[in-house]
């Protein structure tokens, strides 16, 4: 984006240029470029949300079309728990059950994990308290290396990164139609090497990039909508 068209598109978000240098030099400074740190912005903005409590995260990811990486958008644990939240219906989860520990061989490391991860969510149903389970297996949920091994996510946060994966299934079951197919960055890779991924793997982006520019009339109207009705109408 040229530096005139950036000016312009700040000006009519009223953005100040203090807050978006802390955007591009601390939040997000991975972003590749101005058009999707703003499309990020009117997506916050759309579903009030706080921007800089960073509940959307933007991965870079090769391209083989373009010869180049380019960023894709995906939702955060935190936003799936404020979705929740605001339907006035979420009762909180369940402390995480692992299963047994199991050491293991994995692409010539020794690993130690848990068999499994078990979260209940509970939501109000019309006035009756439900669980909605979600158990999820370590060894189908860890992303790996070339060589099979875990990458540096899954070796240092063996426990967390299942339990955060599986409470995100939880609260799928629990509201699918407040959430719908939203998966978290986490679900689908590790964020700290995703540079180094397979340049061959494909991963779909649960936001598409190419949309059109958000005008700021168009906004006013979606905030008249209800909370829960995004401006993006993504897949994941």
């Amino acid at each position: 984006m040229k530096p005139e068209q950036l000016t312009l598109s700040l000006q009519s978000r009223e953005i100040e240029p203090r807050d978006w240098r802390l955007l591009k030099s601390v939040l997000y400074p991975n972003v590749s470029s101005d058009e999707t740190l703003l499309m990020v912005w009117d997506y916050c903005k759309c579903r009030k949300l706080d921007i800089f409590k960073r509940p959307i995260q933007i991965v870079p990811i090769w391209s083989k079309a373009k010869g180049g990486y380019e960023d894709t958008i995906w939702t955060s644990i935190s936003e799936l728990r404020t979705t929740a939240t605001r339907t006035g219906q979420y009762a909180g989860c369940s402390e995480p059950e692992f299963g047994p520990n199991i050491t293991e061989d994995l692409g010539g490391l020794t690993i130690t994990y848990p068999l499994y991860c078990k979260i209940i969510v509970y939501r109000i149903v019309q006035g009756i308290k439900c669980e909605f389970v979600s158990k999820l297996l370590w060894k189908e949920a860890f992303k790996k290396n070339k060589d099979g091994s875990p990458n540096s996510m899954w070796r240092e946060r063996i426990f967390a990164q299942l339990e955060k994966c599986c409470e995100a299934a939880a609260l799928r079951k629990a509201f699918p139609e407040e959430i719908g197919n939203d998966y978290i960055a986490e679900e689908a890779f590790d964020l700290k090497e995703v540079k180094e991924s397979d340049k061959k793997t494909k991963i779909n982006p649960p936001v598409p990039l190419e949309l059109p520019e958000i005008k700021i009339d168009q906004l006013q109207k979606n905030e008249n909508k209800t909370e829960e009705e995004p401006l993006i109408d993504n897949n994941s």
